[in-house]
């Protein structure tokens, strides 16, 4: 997916916060606070959504092992 120049607007769902349980309000993130998030889907109708997953289950596939090869053995 391109969004070229376009604004877009990054959407979560509050249930893409957990794998189990309920979000309670004191777990809701302030606003202007900056989190980790992987994109799940887009509207491709107006290119103008981004769907993301906070999900820690989600984060963890996400990674990419870092490679050090100065301490490779």
């Amino acid at each position: 997916m391109n969004l070229d120049e376009s604004p877009a607007k990054g959407l979560i769902k509050i249930p893409d916060f957990l794998d189990e349980g309920d979000m309670r309000e004191d777990m809701d993130p302030e606003l202007g606070i900056t989190i980790g998030a992987v994109v799940i889907g887009y509207n491709e109708g107006t290119r103008q959504e981004i769907y993301l997953s906070a999900k820690p289950s989600v984060l963890h596939k996400a990674l990419v092992p870092l490679q050090m090869p100065a301490l490779a053995s």
